[in-house]
């Protein structure tokens, strides 16, 4: 990746947590754990052969700490790390799998804030190193070795918060995940993920 861009992202990740440590609002901690479905995507090797992975449906979790603005806006910095074996490519049968650890800054509005239930809408921006495990075809002995890239990604999504008292909100999140085009050694790929996750949300 770029490493203008890098840096640019690093530094609004950093601004981000630091904005947090020191505005005023209700900062918090949350922890969340979920599933995730990953898109079929497009491999175009440099020999030119092209073909596709199909994920097999995966896990995630991640943890942020975040800032409550005021009743309407939050905004956090997450760290979060998610796991999807390939299940085929093109007509081959693989072993190996895709390993997904990123940091995004995200922006959450409250549509309606009350007491008990609120839903919201949230967008977030930042990193992903994508790795691949050493890949083995079945049957035929084929291998590729694992790689990695760190490239731009981003999420969007929604969501409710459930207070379950004071002390502690019960979140349920859908989040579409994408990141940039993938430039392995061999290959270009792309990758992107629909996630379901059940977290909690402590202010303090």
């Amino acid at each position: 990746m770029d490493k203008t861009l890098k840096f640019i992202i690093c530094l609004m990740v950093v601004l981000s947590f630091s904005n947090i440590a020191y505005a005023e609002g209700t900062p918090y901690l949350s922890f969340n754990l979920g599933v995730t479905s990953a898109n079929d995507s497009d491999v175009e090797f440099n020999s030119g052969y092209n073909t596709f992975a199909e994920y097999k449906t995966g896990y995630a979790f991640s943890g942020a700490i975040g800032l409550e603005i005021n009743k309407r806006i939050r905004v956090e910095t997450e760290i979060s790390y998610q796991n999807n074996d390939i299940g085929d490519m093109g007509i081959l049968k693989v072993n190996g799998g895709a390993k997904i650890l990123s940091i995004l800054v995200n922006n959450y509005i409250n549509i309606v804030k009350n007491q008990k239930v609120t839903p919201y809408l949230c967008a977030g921006f930042g990193m992903a190193r994508v790795s691949v495990d050493d890949i083995t075809t079945s049957g035929s002995g084929g291998y590729m070795s694992g790689d990695d890239d760190t490239v731009v990604a981003f999420q969007v999504g929604t969501g409710v918060g459930i207070a379950l008292n004071e002390h502690a909100t019960l979140d349920i999140m859908y989040r579409f995940f994408k990141t940039q085009d993938i430039n392995f050694e061999i290959a270009k790929s792309e990758f992107s993920s629909n996630n379901l996750y059940l977290g909690l949300r402590f202010p303090f």
